[in-house]
Formats: structure tokens, C-alpha cells, sequence
């Protein structure tokens, strides 16, 4: 496609794909006409008004006073673009029109990975701490697609295997991840200065300081859980090295249990090859 208003790949605009696609809205009508509006919490008209820096075309911000189901006289603000340049643009990357929750899915085209799922954390997600003080991340969504990618993204980012199914309450998929595993992903989508909603950004440096107490024993993660390339690593490297590399991530009891039975394996199958080859007569 021609005539393509912004790159994805960059991280402001893969953030800002990411937001859109959760808590935007494409519109369209006759004779070519149609909208993308975002509408926010008045708290949150920061990232509205960082949008409509970043939309080189024709846009505006205003303010809606209306009653909810929550609040009453709740006002909200909303960013508006009719410019069909820049509809085209973020239907072509993948924000269908009209309803979506159930559809969307991580856009086909070169993204940056960390700051796209940052902005769906934004719009869908949350983070904080539970009743106990646990840190968590979490991701509320109806799109099998979306939950099977963010399921797949922490996986690559934490080792931690998540394994979830619709809530047949609501018909959502419901993603949550705490303790060290959530500091870890949060230090990789709420990096310095990122673009990001300030008061999530306040509440993921509190996150990234938080301590496991020392009365709280660190859960091991399942032997299968392992991938290969981890195991390659563990049984090439140092126990010093492999604890550099896994750490936040694997308990030191964990790390070592498990390079000790891989180098066995390894050393037990060297034996067997060896008494093989004395079996055979030449």
C-alpha cells in the first residue's frame, strides 16, 4: 500500500497501534466517510494529546460530559480523526472496522514488539499489586488470537508457560502474571522515558522495586517448562553464567538441579554409545 502515514515499526507508533486497537473505534460511513475516535478518562487526555502530536493529518480533542453506569456526570476526553489517509493507514496494519474485541491480533507487519504490547496493556490491561502486596501484569481480552500471542510473548520473555481458557462468565480471556516474572516483563514494556499512560509508568517503577520477602519461598518452575535453547545453555556455561542469565527468572536451586541432570544425560549417553560400538564385531 501507497501513501502509508506513519512506519510501524517505530516504537511510538507501535504503541500508539497497540493502544488504538484496544480502546479506539474505526467508523465508517457513505461516500468514503469514517472516524477513528479514542475516548479516555479526563485523567488520561496526556496520551491523547501525544497522539495527535505523533498524526501528521487533521485532528481533534475534545471533552464529553456524560452519565455512566459508574459515575455520575463522568467526564472524558476524546480524540477524533476523520482523515482517510490516516484510516487507511491503520486498517492496512490490522484495526478492522467497526466491532473488533474479538478479532484483533498483532498486526502482520514489521512492529516494535515491546512498545506494541505496553500500549495494549494500556488500553486492555493493568498492573499493580494484590491484596497481599504481589506485583502483577495482567490482560483482559476476547481475542483467542491476542491471548495466544501474549501468552506466547511472555513465555519468550519469562519461561512461564501459561496455560488459559475463557472465562464462560464473561467470554474473556483472562492473563496475569505476578512476582518476579511481572518484574521482568515490566522492565522490558515500561522502560525509561517509554510513551506510556504516567500513571501506570508510576505504578511499574514501584513494581520493578519491589522484594520478595525473605519468608516467602520462591516456587520452582516444572522441569518441563524448560525450552531447548535454555537447556543448550545451562549445559555449555558455568553455573555462575547460567545464574546471570536466568536470574529473576529461576530459582538457584532450579538452575543447578537442572544443568546437573542434563550433563548426566549427556555423560550417560556418551557410556552407552561406547559400550555399543565394543558390542559390534568388525
Amino acid at each position: 500500500m501507497e501513501d502509508l502515514l506513519f512506519e510501524l515499526k517505530k516504537p511510538e507508533y507501535s504503541y500508539m497501534f497497540g493502544f488504538m486497537q484496544t480502546d479506539g473505534h474505526l467508523q465508517s460511513n457513505t461516500r468514503n466517510r469514517g472516524r477513528m475516535s479514542v475516548e479516555l478518562d479526563e485523567k488520561d487526555i496526556f496520551i491523547l494529546q501525544k497522539f495527535k502530536e505523533l498524526i501528521t493529518v487533521n485532528s481533534s480533542l475534545s471533552t464529553r460530559n456524560r452519565d455512566t453506569n459508574f459515575k455520575k456526570q463522568s467526564i472524558s476526553s476524546v480524540l477524533t480523526i476523520c482523515n482517510k489517509s490516516f484510516r487507511d493507514t491503520i486498517n492496512y496494519y490490522g484495526i478492522p472496522y467497526g466491532k473488533k474485541s474479538n478479532i484483533i491480533k498483532p498486526s502482520l507487519f514489521e512492529y516494535s514488539e515491546f512498545d506494541y504490547w505496553r500500549g495494549i496493556i494500556d488500553g486492555d490491561g493493568s498492573v499493580g499489586f494484590t491484596k497481599e502486596n504481589f506485583p502483577f501484569i495482567s490482560l483482559v481480552t476476547a481475542s483467542k488470537e491476542l491471548s495466544d500471542a501474549f501468552c506466547e510473548f511472555v513465555f519468550r520473555i519469562t519461561g512461564f508457560n501459561i496455560k488459559v481458557n475463557k472465562n464462560k462468565r464473561d467470554e474473556v480471556y483472562n492473563i496475569t502474571v505476578f512476582k518476579e516474572k511481572c518484574q521482568l516483563l515490566i522492565s522490558k514494556l515500561y522502560y525509561k522515558n517509554c510513551l506510556s499512560l504516567p500513571r501506570k509508568y508510576k505504578i511499574s517503577e514501584k513494581i520493578l522495586n519491589w522484594i520478595r520477602p525473605d519468608s516467602m519461598k520462591l516456587r520452582e518452575i516444572p522441569f518441563e517448562d524448560w525450552v531447548k535453547k535454555d537447556i543448550d545453555f545451562l549445559v555449555s556455561h558455568s553455573v555462575e553464567q547460567c545464574l546471570l542469565k536466568f536470574k529473576n527468572i529461576r530459582s538457584e536451586n532450579s538452575i543447578k538441579l537442572k544443568r546437573a541432570r542434563e550433563r548426566k544425560k549427556i555423560i550417560n549417553k556418551g557410556i552407552e554409545v561406547k559400550k555399543f560400538k565394543k558390542s559390534i564385531k568388525l
